[in-house]
C-alpha cells in the first residue's frame, strides 16, 4: 500500500492540446517554407542573370569574337536562358575603354506564394563594366538580343 500507485500511469491527457497547438502552427510553417522555397528561386535566378552580364562583358573585353559568338556563349553558360536578352556597348571605345555589358530576364516565381508581393514576372536586369583589352573589336554594339 505503498504511495507509488500513480507512478507510470499519465493522470492527464496533453494529446488534444498537442494537436491543436500543432493546427494552429501548421500554417505558418508551411507559409514559412513556401517563402524559402520562393525567394531562393528568385535570388538563383538573379545570380543567374548576374553571371550572364559578367560573362558578356569579360567576352567582349578581350574580344571572344563576334556579337553572335558572345551571345551564344553567353547563354550556353546560363542555367535557364529562355527569354534572356544581352547587350553590349562600348564596341568603339578602343583600347583601355569601358564595355558595358547587361543581362535581362523576366522570370515567373516558382510556387506562386510570392504573387502578391512581387507582380509576375519579376525583371531582373544586371549591368557590369569591363575594360577593353583589344585595340579592335569584331563585335559590334547590340541592344537586346535575345538568347
Amino acid at each position: 500500500m505503498g504511495g507509488n500507485w500513480g507512478m507510470g500511469r499519465r493522470l492527464d491527457n496533453d494529446g488534444g492540446a498537442s494537436l491543436v497547438e500543432m493546427a494552429l502552427l501548421a500554417p505558418f510553417l508551411v507559409l514559412l517554407v513556401l517563402g524559402i522555397v520562393e525567394s531562393s528561386w528568385l535570388l538563383a535566378r538573379s545570380l543567374d542573370v548576374a553571371g550572364a552580364a559578367r560573362e558578356a562583358g569579360r567576352l567582349a573585353s578581350i574580344d571572344h569574337g563576334d556579337e553572335d559568338a558572345i551571345r551564344a556563349a553567353v547563354c550556353a553558360g546560363m542555367d535557364q536562358p529562355a527569354g534572356a536578352t544581352i547587350s553590349l556597348s562600348g564596341a568603339g571605345s578602343g583600347l583601355g575603354g569601358d564595355v558595358v555589358a547587361t543581362a535581362s530576364q523576366s522570370v515567373g516565381t516558382l510556387t506562386g506564394f510570392l504573387d502578391p508581393f512581387f507582380s509576375p514576372p519579376v525583371p531582373l536586369i544586371r549591368s557590369t563594366t569591363f575594360v577593353l583589352e583589344q585595340p579592335t573589336v569584331t563585335w559590334h554594339d547590340v541592344a537586346d538580343s535575345p538568347c
